[in-house]
Parts: C-alpha cells; structure tokens; sequence
C-alpha cells in the first residue's frame, strides 16, 4: 500500500489527533481501527517525525524531532518508537544503514495498512 490511499492530518502540533481515513472499500472494522490509535504526546511527536520524513533510524528519528522542534530526548524518542512498534503503528523496513558510530542501524517505516 502507499502512503496516499491515507489522509494524515498535516498539523506538526503533537496536541492535534492524527487520525487516518481508512480506504471507501475497507470493512468498518478497518475504518474504526484507523481511527482508533491511541497515542500519547510523545508518540505523537515520533509520528509526526515519520510522516515527514520517512523512513529512517532512531539516530535520523532524534534529528528529525529537533529539526522540526518537537521536544524529545533520545532515550524518549527511542522509547516512544519502540512503544508505536508495539502498536503496530511503525515498523522494521529490513532495511539497515550505518549510524554515526559505524554500526548498522535498524531503519523504521510507518505500517500503513
């Protein structure tokens, strides 16, 4: 699926919802779920970050989050990314790039179905 069968609210401000529109064809179920995740303001922040510029690492994540100045240390960006993953909401690309250290690095994405 790509990303443009969704209608993610534009706004940057972790305090406005981010609802998706589920496709005409899907089952209400599917339209209830893409309404229905519930994120907190961090979780938010992360998403926000995702949508802007996806995918990426959690060290592209930590600059994405201060280039649009979204408030989120490190450890809570990671953190709140993790949770999402847990959610469904992000997932592993299989993709892996080199972080600032060298060592290979995970590559997130946005689950869009």
């Amino acid at each position: 699926m790509t990303p443009d069968l969704f209608n993610w609210n534009e706004s940057t401000d972790p305090d406005t919802p981010l609802y998706t529109r589920a496709r005409k064809r899907d089952m209400k179920t599917s339209k209830m779920a893409a309404n229905g995740l519930d994120l907190s303001k961090g979780q938010k922040r992360v998403m926000i970050a995702f949508r802007s510029r996806p995918p990426m690492t959690d060290e592209e994540l930590i600059v994405t989050l201060q280039e649009l100045g979204l408030p989120l240390t490190p450890s809570g960006a990671r953190s709140r990314r993790a949770e999402l993953v847990k959610k469904g909401a992000i997932k592993d690309s299989g993709q892996r790039r080199a972080g600032q250290t060298g060592n290979m690095m995970t590559v997130w994405e946005v689950v869009y179905e």
